[in-house]
């Protein structure tokens, strides 16, 4: 079967529609050449597939569109796109409010015929008729309408004149249908597939059993048919109106996580999903569904019968298919099977059943539901003779019959014998799909028609015309009456999410028809899905060559991120085809046996694939989130180089590259830095110095070296990478500012901030110029210049920056991306720092949260939000419950970081702090001199973090009295502080007031005094008035005051600190209860006993 469908040597990427007009331009001498000769130019057109739309009078323009690369290049509509190009050159969204001066009236710029733009004129004269058209069009931003926006409502083999006038009137009668339909009401029923047969008797059983007895399991082996009697089934219940509930659909095909099982029913339901209490939410909304009161059943006597057997008419439908994913995936830790997606199922159904019986739930299965009273918590445990009692009742649906299997191909095929169709019949096992099929073929002789379905099931999801081209290897032309044929026949659905009439058609295959589409795959010759899964992998890896390169410019990131989210399924499936994941199912054939094919078996080298997953690639596939899969990718793709690429070529390079830089995104630096040592040096010796990939493995190094926290030796790489980055790529580059953001990182680490802080600022505006206001990059610097603002105790300064960081993050990268969660952290963090404990710790949960999710628990991220959690915590007094969250911390870091690690040393001179908080000096010391030696070590005497430490260690020798030995450290970290930080810095003002409490513990209370005004003048400078530390200092300078003896004095200090820390935390916190005994012995101290009392009761309640 030597056929255009098998693997072609080489990576062919074959995603911009235009690439083959431009090759055919350059053959044949230039555009110059082409206008002149008016064969030529008939050549090119109909390669550009723009039929008899245009005259030659528009070609010129028509082909220059076509030919320069801007952005307008996306839009297919051929009046569309010139109308963009001379309107909006180089831009890849413009506001709605710009785009409705020109448009349709700017038509005529671009050569459109005059009745065409009057007609448009007419049709989208008032706002309503523009509101629709918007609406229409609009998928993201409000605001703007992008090039992507109009690629997918219009396609580029109709006119726009009749295309609109669709869209409008479409939108018309839906709006009509709307208002017939009950409120709430929804049917998500696939459609049959064609010639659907042979299942009249076991319907009606279905039928009958989910009107009179309730809820049903339909039990099967794949390709079966389950899912399409459960369909028909369904559709009969909607037609009779024995659903004015709904009739919801949810396909469970992959869902094998708890996560992922509860994300089908919220979609089904139309509800969005929360980090937790989803289950309660879908129960409330299966309930929601059911009319109220309940309507009275079609036919009275099966109401009555109903009725008698104690079971509600039916409100709304719930077909639950392909559960077997679910239930067949195992716990991911042991002692976790309530987690697992099978569990959270079996609880969702016999909650639903139990508390909403009038919910009819019909699931289909390959497995056993295992759902008996034996396993669940009903009170109905057993039937009298002792046997459990099953929850949900099974049918087992087996295969049609050869009588009505033999109809089908009859049907189809009307020219064959009786036995001709029922040796076909019995040959393809009475599968109705691929009776449908083999029948179709036979009659027109189309075996590429079968070969067509049987590689379209490549794509995980909803596809579009352009990207089934890619994979069927023919040009759009025969892609489109190739799916038109497909569509006709019940292969393809129309899956398109855009509302208008017709736009950028999308399409989609129904999972019961692509698990018989690839038994027939099996069949007929496995090597048709391999060369299609390598179509696949080509198209997604040019797809994302060239999103990366848009995403690095600022007119195109946006569009970059959108085209690549609706890709996503495509992405993620080209990962896991790469990494030799199988794409599972009932049926192993192609897509099993691919899972350990070579990649030569589709078509193409590792050396190739590897070549396309460039630096630029991976960052932007970062970004989007989808990294899932890479390492696989990665592991399989080196060790199917030959030794020579590995050791010597620019694939083996990537690949040391790649895996270096996955280490590094999941916290595993010190892993990490071999790896980006030898890319480094492979590198050097394959590209040469001076190559921005040298460059880019210079930089990664760096950050390998940092990320142990290494900062001296990875300080001057950084600089390095810098000048080279200038050298090859120019000042003006998105990669030189990163270079120069990292430098400032690397000086930040090492405490030199007010160094730092330009450099962020220069990265920031760099960014700025060359990608925009809003780039996830220039949302980077602007976290980043927060922290470093933050880090010099400027907290209202930073603030408002974090937050616009975090708005940015949640914007365009969503809510949970691993940036996102940095952002919410460090604005907890910044929050915290100025004492709002209250408000800070919500935002902690949620980073924690977050990072566990997105992260997973073994991450020095997760480590850093559970130490930070326990940190707001331990401020607000609750130390019993901040100590576990701090030794839990610091397990995680000494086992991802390993102990010589500056994270590592902070934790445990937290756990130290907490600690003595509660009293436990002798314990907390030795901690304490732990984590100092390993921060002198590792980063030096002067790093503001040792400085902290040596704090921290003076607090702790002084609590357990030793003043003459804790003086001179809090003398040493004092000196340090004002030289490393300044004065005006909140962490120099608590090391004064630490020093005038040490030497106030020693009676010399006139040396103190200074000292305690110094502390509390710079606290109201830095941290303002209403600040925790603010009262802290108020009240120690109440008691220096009050030790010598100046009562009257001391007294109003006292009480303001009091009000101050009511205000600011609670009643129950140790700072405030220590303020309150503080006032009271004040007043003692000057014999007014009575007004003591209430005081001390206070305390002792």
């Amino acid at each position: 079967m030597a056929r255009s469908w098998r693997s072609r040597t080489g990576l062919v990427f074959k995603f911009d529609p235009a690439a083959s007009a431009r090759s055919l331009v350059a053959e044949l001498g230039g555009l110059d050449a082409v206008l002149a000769e008016e064969d030529k130019l008939r050549q090119v057109v109909q390669q550009l597939d723009v039929g008899d739309r245009v005259t030659i009078e528009t070609v010129s323009l028509l082909l220059s569109s076509h030919l320069d690369k801007g952005p307008h290049r996306h839009i297919r509509q051929p009046d569309l796109r010139l109308f963009w190009r001379q309107f909006y050159a180089g831009e890849s969204e413009v506001p709605w409010f710009e785009f409705w001066t020109g448009f349709p009236r700017g038509l005529m710029d671009s050569r459109a015929d005059v009745t065409l733009v009057d007609e448009l004129g007419q049709l989208l004269a008032n706002k309503g008729a523009q509101e629709a058209f918007k609406g229409v069009v609009e998928r993201s931003n409000p605001e703007t309408v992008s090039v992507w926006e109009l690629k997918g409502a219009f396609n580029g083999d109709e006119g726009l004149l009749e295309q609109v006038s669709r869209m409008l009137m479409l939108l018309d009668e839906r709006a009509v249908v709307a208002k017939l339909l009950p409120l709430g009401a929804r049917y998500q029923l696939p459609p049959l597939v064609a010639n659907y047969m042979g299942r009249d008797e076991e319907g009606a059983e279905v039928l009958e059993h989910l009107l009179s007895t309730g809820s049903l399991a339909l039990l099967a082996p794949g390709g079966m048919g389950k899912s399409c009697l459960a369909a028909d089934v369904g559709w009969q219940i909607v037609r009779r109106g024995w659903a004015p509930g709904g009739a919801l659909w949810v396909d469970l095909r992959g869902a094998s996580s708890a996560a992922a099982v509860e994300a089908r029913f919220c979609a089904a339901l139309g509800l969005q999903q929360e980090n937790s209490g989803n289950s309660a939410r879908i129960l409330a909304a299966v309930k929601a569904l059911l009319p109220r009161p309940l309507p009275a059943a079609a036919h009275p006597a099966e109401a009555e019968e109903a009725l008698k057997r104690k079971v509600p008419p039916p409100g709304a439908l719930l077909v639950v298919d392909n559960a077997e994913d679910a239930l067949l995936a195992g716990p991911q830790e042991e002692g976790a099977a309530e987690a697992t997606g099978g569990g959270v199922l079996l609880s969702l159904l016999l909650k639903i059943r139990q508390e909403a019986p009038a919910a009819r739930l019909l699931v289909t299965s390959r497995t056993a539901l295992g759902l008996t009273s034996s396993n669940t918590t009903s009170t109905a445990t057993a039937t009298p003779s002792g046997r459990p009692i099953t929850m949900l009742p099974v049918q087992h649906v087996g295969a049609i019959g050869l009588v009505p299997a033999t109809q089908l191909v009859r049907a189809v095929a009307a020219d064959l014998t009786e036995a001709e169709a029922g040796s076909v019949a019995a040959a393809c096992h009475c599968v109705p799909l691929v009776l449908d099929l083999v029948a179709h073929a036979l009659v027109a002789g189309r075996l590429a028609l079968l070969i067509a379905a049987v590689q379209l099931t490549v794509f995980p999801s909803a596809f579009d015309e352009e990207a089934a081209a890619s994979i069927l290897g023919v040009a759009l032309p025969q892609a489109q009456a190739t799916l038109a044929l497909l569509y006709r026949h019940s292969v393809l659905l129309h899956g398109g999410v855009w509302a208008g009439g017709g736009g950028h058609r999308q399409f989609t295959m129904h999972m019961v028809v692509r698990q018989q589409a690839m038994q027939v795959g099996r069949q007929l010759d496995i090597t048709v899905q391999l060369a299609a899964e390598g179509c696949l992998i080509a198209s997604v890896l040019g797809l994302l060559s060239e999103l990366a390169v848009m995403y690095r410019t600022a007119k195109q990131w946006r569009l970059a991120l959108a085209m690549a989210r609706d890709r996503q399924a495509d992405i993620s499936r080209m990962l896991e085809l790469v990494g030799g994941s199988s794409s599972g199912g009932p049926l192993e054939g192609a897509a099993g046996l691919a899972s350990s094919a070579s990649m030569g078996g589709r078509g193409m080298s590792a050396e190739h694939i590897a070549a396309a997953l460039t630096d630029m690639v991976l960052n932007f596939l970062y970004e989007l989130g989808t990294t899932q899969g890479l390492e696989a990718a990665q592991v399989r793709l080196l060790a199917q180089l030959g030794t020579g690429q590995q050791e010597n070529g620019v694939a083996g390079g990537l690949l040391l590259y790649m895996g270096s830089w996955l280490l590094l995104c999941a916290g595993r630096g010190m892993e990490a830095e071999p790896l980006s040592r030898q890319a480094l040096e492979l590198r050097r010796r394959v590209l040469g110095e001076e190559h921005p990939d040298t460059a880019s493995s210079v930089s990664s190094l760096a950050s390998c070296i940092q990320d142990q926290g290494r900062y001296v030796e990875a300080e001057p790489l950084h600089p390095q990478a810098l000048e080279l980055q200038r050298q090859v790529l120019g000042e003006e580059h998105p990669d030189t500012a990163s270079s120069i953001n990292n430098l400032a990182g690397c000086i930040q680490e090492q405490g030199r901030y007010v160094e730092a802080e330009p450099l962020h600022r220069q990265a920031l505006e760099l960014r700025r110029q060359v990608l925009g206001e809003e780039h996830p990059d220039t949302a980077s610097s602007i976290n980043n210049l927060a922290g470093c603002i933050q880090e010099q105790g400027r907290y209202v300064e930073a603030e408002p920056l974090y937050r616009q960081a975090l708005e940015l993050r949640r914007r365009v990268l969503g809510e949970k991306h691993p940036d996102t969660a940095s952002s919410i952290n460090n604005l907890a963090i910044c929050i915290q720092e100025q004492g709002r404990y209250v408000e800070a710790e919500p935002l902690h949960r949620q980073a924690l949260e977050l990072r566990r999710q997105v992260l997973g628990e073994e991450h020095p991220d997760t480590a850093t939000s559970i130490n930070n959690l326990a940190s707001c915590i331990k401020a607000q007094g609750r130390y019993v419950e901040a100590e576990p969250l701090y030794q839990q911390a610091l397990e995680l870091l000494r086992r991802l970081l390993g102990e010589e690690h500056p994270d590592t040393a902070s934790s445990i001179n937290n756990l130290a702090g907490c600690i003595q908080a509660q009293g436990r000096y002798v314990e907390a010391e030795p901690l304490y001199r732990q984590a100092l030696e390993l921060l002198r070590r590792l980063l030096g005497e002067e790093h503001p973090d040792t400085t902290t430490s040596i704090n921290n260690l003076a607090r702790c020798i002084k609590a357990q009295g030793r003043y003459v030995e804790a003086e001179p450290l809090y003398r040493q970290a004092l000196e340090l502080r004002r030289r490393v930080l300044g004065e005006k810095h909140p962490d120099t003002a608590s090391s004064i007031n630490n020093l005038a409490i040490c030497i106030q513990e020693q009676g010399r209370y006139v040396e103190a005094e200074p000292l305690h005004r110094q502390a509390l003048e710079l606290r109201r400078q830095v941290l303002g008035e209403e600040h925790p530390d603010t009262a802290t200092s108020i009240n120690n300078l109440a008691s220096c005051i009050q030790e010598q003896g100046r009562y009257v004095e001391a007294e109003p200090l006292y009480r303001q600190a009091l009000e101050l820390l009511r205000r600011l935390l609670v009643e129950e916190h140790p700072d405030t209860t220590t303020s309150i005994n503080n006032l009271a012995r004040c007043i003692k101290a000057q014999g007014r006993y009575v007004e003591v009392e209430p005081l001390y009761r206070l305390l002792m309640m």
